[in-house]
C-alpha cells in the first residue's frame, strides 16, 4: 500500500498525497481564486442564505441557547483573551465605527435612555447611593474630582458657576452685614462654630445663610453660617433640615419665624416647637 509523503498515511489520492494533504496544497495556491468566486456566489444568492439562516433559528431557538451557553462556560477565559488582543489591534477603526454609528442614531439611543430611566428611576437612585457610600465609589470619586478641578475645563466651569450665582443672589449690603455680626456674632448658628472672613473658600468661611429662600434679603431672614452648613441645607427648610442632623433648632431662628405662620405650622407637624 502506498503511503503519504506528508502525514504518512495508508490512504494515497494523487501525486503522492493524501486527500486532505492535497486539498491543503490546492487551497494555498489558489486562495484569491477561491475566495472571489465564494463571495462572488454568496452576492448572487444572498437573500437565499438569509432565508435559510432565520427558519433555523426560529426552530432551533432553544437549541442554539443551550450550545451558545455550554461553549462560553467551558472558553471564557480564551474568548475573553481573544477579544482583549483584538481590541488593542483595531482600537481606532473601532472607535471610528462607534463614531460613525452613534452620530447617525444619536436621537434613537437618548430616547431609548430616557424611557429606560423613567421606568427605573427608584432602582437607579438606590444604587448610585450605595455606589457613593462605597470604598470603591469613595475612592473613584476623588480621583475624578480632583483631575477634572485641576484642569483648564473645570476651572473655567467653576468660574462661570459662581459668576451665574452671583448674578441670580441678591448681596448683602455692608450696613445690614454689620447689624447681624452684631447680633450673631463671628459664630455660626447652626454648628456654634467660629467664622472667619476670607476670600479662599474654607468649611468654615462667614457666609449669612438665608433662613426662608424664597424670603428676600433682610434682617429678619437672615443668619451667620460657616459655608459647610450653608452647602448642606442650601434651600431645605430649617425644621426639616435640623431633624435630618438630629439637631435643635437654634433659638435665634424660633424668634425670627414667630411671626411667620408657615413656619409655626412645619414646626407642629416636625415637633420642634418651644416657647421663647
Amino acid at each position: 500500500m502506498k503511503k503519504c509523503k506528508k502525514c504518512g498515511n495508508i490512504k494515497y489520492h494523487c501525486r503522492g498525497l493524501c486527500k486532505h494533504c492535497y486539498n491543503n496544497l490546492y487551497y494555498r495556491k489558489n486562495k484569491r481564486q477561491i475566495l472571489k468566486q465564494s463571495h462572488e456566489f454568496y452576492r448572487k444568492n444572498k437573500e437565499h442564505y438569509r432565508k435559510q439562516k432565520r427558519e433555523y433559528n426560529q426552530k432551533n431557538k432553544e437549541k442554539i441557547r443551550k450550545d451558545s451557553h455550554e461553549y462560553y462556560n467551558k472558553n471564557s477565559e480564551y474568548i475573553k483573551f481573544q477579544k482583549k488582543n483584538y481590541y488593542k489591534k483595531n482600537k481606532k477603526r473601532i472607535l471610528n465605527q462607534h463614531k460613525q454609528w452613534y452620530k447617525k442614531n444619536r436621537l434613537h439611543v437618548l430616547n431609548q435612555k430616557l424611557e429606560y430611566f423613567n421606568k427605573n428611576k427608584k432602582t437607579i437612585y438606590d444604587w448610585t447611593k450605595k455606589w457613593k457610600k462605597s470604598k470603591k465609589g469613595k475612592k473613584i470619586l476623588r480621583i475624578v474630582y480632583k483631575k477634572y478641578n485641576h484642569s483648564k475645563k473645570g476651572r473655567e466651569r467653576t468660574l462661570k458657576n459662581n459668576f451665574k450665582r452671583r448674578e441670580k443672589l441678591p448681596i448683602v449690603t455692608m450696613p445690614l452685614s454689620e447689624i447681624i455680626l452684631k447680633r450673631d456674632g463671628f459664630i455660626c448658628q447652626y454648628c456654634k462654630k467660629r467664622v472667619i472672613r476670607c476670600k479662599l473658600i474654607r468649611p468654615n468661611q462667614l457666609t449669612y445663610d438665608h433662613i426662608d429662600s424664597d424670603g428676600g434679603t433682610t434682617l429678619n431672614n437672615l443668619v451667620v453660617s460657616c459655608r459647610e452648613c450653608n452647602i448642606s441645607k442650601q434651600t431645605k427648610n430649617v425644621f426639616e433640615w435640623c431633624k435630618e442632623k438630629e439637631t435643635e433648632v437654634p433659638k435665634i431662628i424660633l424668634k425670627l419665624t414667630n411671626n411667620n405662620k408657615n413656619y409655626q405650622d412645619c414646626s407642629l407637624e416636625i415637633g420642634f416647637v418651644r416657647k421663647v
